[in-house]
């Protein structure tokens, strides 16, 4: 394929006349008329093709299939603006053609499809850039490199809080239509693909990841809005090691990253006020740095960086304007170098792929359906399983064993997830800690017994003061009569406490329970692992040094584990000695919910 002519024209087929394409591509590439020319649109609306048609000063061909338009001799490269659905069928049928291509983010809904987009790269003569034009904005490129030489990066920001996008686009002087002239099937076909695809995103590639209408929308929320400011994030500061806290809803969310030195704030939200507050802001001890973007629907709206620094004890602040040219020419100015001088993009779709890896954690943290503690009904019928801030029932049924029956949202402590759970020996209340230094705890009714009756909070309780120093719950434990347990901990080697709480006469609310201090035990040698109850009420304490058993109100005894099997339960002795000899020391949350889950299972499937 060549494009060397004396005027040096790519020609353009365009697939997807929407919004989009509308108010942005055609706008932008008829400016643009000594580049580019657009001969060929492709779209379900044969209104869109002839709407879109009539807006060029040539007569472009029109079709409603994207074979005829990538496999013709008058299509240099392909701009793909389709539904995020067929972004990765169409780009590897431009590319099967050997047509270069511009793809819109997000590059796929998967990265079964985006791994497909590369493996057709590798074999064609065309090459793929991804839409991401807020990143060649010349503005964003200065404050990279200005990024690049601050002394160490203390925090950062990511920041994309807008309005409704139809308040700029009707003032943007394109007038854009709208058009429901396509056939059933090709909704069907639409909806089909979506479902497909975030079932494999979801269920496949970020772990099992429950698919719900809110799980659904915050995936294609990132792909959409997010995959933006992601991929600046990672442009100017590289991938984050992990996501150490997330709120993620609609139509406000938010991610907190942790980078080696740093941690890096995500937020984002759409809400019904005509603004465009998108930005990314980068501190050092002694500078700022900050790229400010307006809406990309009106025209000319500049992009500006803002440093803020000390000069020499003297505040000193710059606004740096570089110029009026608009992200998206200079996008397209880079797809011409591409194309015609066969110059490198540094939107790649191996970069690409990084924001679905980013997608991919913070999912994971926010929604994840990773189990971190289990408890069983007394007849075995029943499953509580929590999983993030959710709880969720499971009862066993002859046909197909263990089926949901309901879940619920359960947010504990600082970040808002359930650790550990504890069941009353009467099935009647459950007891839910927030595992990662939280003090706090929650109190269920499960509802075993009220058939598809839901799950119903019932009120919380702050123990993590007790002991006197602020402390968070390691584990939980009720006794034979409606005694609860709690492990506290500080994190220091004798830091360890144990609380009992006695449950309240009162009838009006009979699940609130009330610190008693003759059960305290104060000082435990390490850290506290579980807790269980032996026949005569007295409390069983196993930390990662050793077990302890109560020998008198407010005492703790020293006891060997070989000795014990005999009087108290072999399945809570099995699973604590197991994680203390296979995990060693661990966060409390986690060693929490691993002898909860081992006590669960040992139920179900007794040792040998």
């Amino acid at each position: 394929m060549s494009v060397s002519n004396p005027n040096r024209i790519v020609n353009i087929g365009l697939i997807g006349c929407g919004e989009v394409s509308q108010v942005i591509h055609i706008p932008t590439l008829s400016f643009m008329s000594s580049l580019f020319r657009i001969t060929y649109l492709c779209d379900i609306s044969a209104e869109s093709l002839k709407h879109c048609a009539s807006k060029l000063s040539n007569t472009p061909q029109t079709t409603k299939d994207p074979v005829e338009l990538c496999s013709s001799d008058q299509v240099d490269a392909v701009i793909v603006a389709s539904s995020d659905e067929y972004h990765a069928s169409y780009a590897i049928l431009a590319l099967q053609h050997n047509k270069y291509v511009l793809v819109e983010k997000p590059i796929a809904l998967t990265k079964r499809d985006a791994l497909a987009i590369e493996e057709a790269e590798k074999s064609s003569r065309g090459k793929v850039m991804v839409g991401y034009m807020r990143r060649y904005a010349a503005p964003f490129e200065d404050a990279v490199r200005e990024i690049g030489g601050m002394d160490k990066i203390v925090y950062a920001r990511v920041r994309d809080i807008i309005g409704p996008n139809s308040h700029f686009v009707d003032q943007s002087g394109t007038f854009p239509q709208k058009f429901t002239d396509f056939s059933e099937g090709d909704a069907q076909d639409k909806n089909k693909r979506a479902e497909e695809m975030v079932k494999t995103a979801l269920q496949d590639e970020c772990g099992g990841i429950p698919i719900t209408p809110e799980s659904t929308r915050m995936w294609r929320v990132f792909g959409g809005l997010g995959s933006h400011d992601l991929s600046l994030m990672r442009e100017a500061l590289g991938m984050p090691q992990k996501v150490v806290g997330s709120s993620l809803s609609f139509p406000f969310w938010n991610v907190l990253f942790k980078y080696e030195n740093f941690a890096v704030s995500y937020e984002s939200g759409i809400d019904n006020i005509p603004r465009f507050d998108a930005h990314l802001e980068v501190y050092s001890m002694d500078k700022t740095v900050r790229v400010q973007y307006d809406t990309p629907y009106v025209k000319g709206l500049p992009v500006t960086m803002h440093v803020v620094e000390n000069a020499d004890g003297v505040y000193k602040e710059t606004t740096i304007r570089k110029s009026y040219e608009d992200p998206y020419t200079l996008e397209m100015k880079k797809l011409w170098e591409m194309v015609v001088e066969g110059k490198s993009a540094k939107t790649t779709v191996q970069d690409a792929m990084q924001d679905l890896e980013l997608f991919t954690m913070a999912m994971r943290h926010g929604l994840s359906s990773e189990i971190r503690a289990l408890v069983l009904s007394s007849n075995d019928q029943v499953l509580i399983a929590s999983c993030g801030n959710k709880l969720i029932r499971y009862e066993f049924t002859p046909s197909y064993g263990f089926i949901e029956t309901d879940r619920r949202r359960a947010k504990v402590g600082t970040f808002n997830e359930v650790g550990m759970m504890a069941l009353s020996r009467d099935n009647k209340y459950l007891a839910c800690g927030g595992g990662t230094r939280s003090g706090d705890i929650q109190f269920w009714a499960p509802n075993f017994d009220s058939g598809t009756a839901p799950m119903a909070y019932l009120g919380g309780l702050s123990v993590g003061g007790m002991t006197g120093k602020t402390k968070w719950v390691t584990c939980l434990a009720f006794g034979p009569q409606g005694h609860l347990a709690v492990g506290l901990s500080d994190g220091e080697a004798d830091g360890s406490d144990v609380v009992v709480c006695d449950p309240l006469s009162s009838e009006e609310k009979p699940f609130l329970l009330h610190y008693s201090k003759s059960r305290s035990y104060t000082g435990c040698g390490g850290l506290i692992i579980s807790i269980s109850w032996m026949p005569d009420s007295r409390v069983l304490v196993g930390t990662d040094v050793g077990f302890f058993i109560e020998s008198a109100p407010g005492t703790l005894k020293r006891t060997n584990i070989v000795e014990m099997l005999a009087d108290t339960d072999p399945y809570f002795l099995l699973a604590a000695a197991l994680v203390m000899e296979m995990t060693g020391y661990l966060e409390p949350d986690m060693e929490t919910a691993s002898v909860a889950s081992l006590v669960a299972l040992s139920r179900i499937n007794p040792p040998k």
